[in-house]
């Protein structure tokens, strides 16, 4: 990855907002799905269904990219954190050591936040205006449809608060895909229905651009393969009625539910097949990779961390929608898991058994 010269920042010197401003990724840098689907980097052939229907004013909103959160210089950056909302691991660690020590006192003041709970602060040394901290669920097997009812909450809240506060660009990190163990296809499903569910509303029409920001190529993997699903091309895409996965007010019927998920599920095991067999998947795709090296380009090292910093005059904003979800029984019988807090770093960890833990 490349970075500025060393000569410019010295150990002991902290990027200038000038210098950031220089290296800070912006919306316009950033190529919208509609770019996309124009140089043949998202397909725009018939899916075998797609979720909503063909909406072109909605492609040049959206944006997809492998990269860091904490470069991009939109008005809200939404961070995964733990309920402590102190900092963690992954994500939830970079945008913290990023800011500087003055989000973390910012913080202290928010008293946590509950699962599916967003609360917004200022973003300190970051190039954006704001941050939404929201935490994601722990997804549970057993428990799908709640998994899914929190972390749409997520999403839901994280854009609230951005239309609330008069922002109008707002990149997303994907929240829950890492420790918390949700599996990243079914998130994207809802990242992108939830998403697209709001841009349809008259408050939604106020923003200008929402970017999905991916840590690695098979995240962005899925993405490609999803996306034309919730957001459909106009060169010749049949649309079918809305559905979403879950606490829709008219769902399909079984079969047509059974067909979509089939048509998702191939999509997801044909990518994975051209990636064992060495065949082209979005890597390959020169906008993209064009895209990837000019953001590593602007890779800033040597942020330095100012030790002391006041927090004057900040404004914290919570989201309403995780107050309406309360915590279920918490035992219920054997076989549920278990969860505790690491009082240190306030890591949640995870007793599955056999099941895997994954990276924040």
């Amino acid at each position: 990855m490349n970075s500025p010269p060393s000569s410019s920042h010295g150990s002991n010197t902290p990027i200038d907002d000038g210098e950031q401003d220089d290296y800070a990724i912006k919306p316009e840098d950033v190529p919208t799905i509609h770019d996309l689907y124009k140089d043949g980097s998202l397909d725009s052939e018939d899916p075998p269904a797609v979720v909503h229907p063909v909406n072109a004013a909605l492609l040049d909103k959206i944006s997809i990219v492998k990269g860091d959160i904490t470069e991009f210089a939109v008005d809200v950056i939404v961070n995964a954190a733990n309920s402590s909302l102190l900092g963690g691991g992954g994500v939830d660690g970079a945008i913290h050591s990023a800011a500087g020590p003055g989000l973390k006192k910012e913080c202290r003041t928010l008293n946590g936040a509950e699962t599916g709970e967003t609360k917004m602060t200022d973003a300190y040394d970051l190039p954006c205006k704001r941050i939404a901290h929201t935490v994601g669920p722990i997804f549970s097997f057993d428990n799908r449809d709640k998994s899914e009812r929190l972390l749409r909450s997520c999403y839901q809240g994280c854009l609230e608060l951005t239309v609330q506060e008069g922002l109008k660009t707002i990149a997303f990190c994907s929240i829950s895909t890492g420790v918390y163990g949700y599996p990243i296809g079914p998130a994207t499903r809802v990242a992108l229905d939830t998403v697209r569910e709001f841009l349809a509303t008259d408050r939604g029409s106020t923003l200008e651009r929402v970017i999905f920001i991916v840590f690695s190529q098979k995240d962005l993997s899925v993405y490609y393969n999803l996306l034309p699903l919730y957001f459909p091309s106009h060169f010749g895409i049949i649309s079918r009625d809305s559905f979403t996965t879950a606490n829709t007010s008219s769902s399909p019927n079984p079969a047509e539910e059974k067909d979509v998920a089939s048509a998702l599920d191939d999509a997801l095991k044909k990518d994975q097949k051209k990636e064992e067999d060495g065949g082209a998947v979005p890597d390959s795709d020169t906008s993209m990779a064009s895209a990837s090296a000019s953001f590593e380009e602007r890779t800033v090292e040597g942020r330095e961390v100012v030790e002391e910093e006041k927090v004057e005059g900040t404004t914290t904003t919570t989201s309403g929608g995780a107050k309406r979800e309360r915590e279920e029984e918490e035992s219920e019988g054997a076989g549920k898991e278990k969860l505790r807090m690491d009082k240190v770093g306030g890591v949640v960890e995870e007793e599955k058994g056999p099941e895997e833990v994954k990276e924040l």
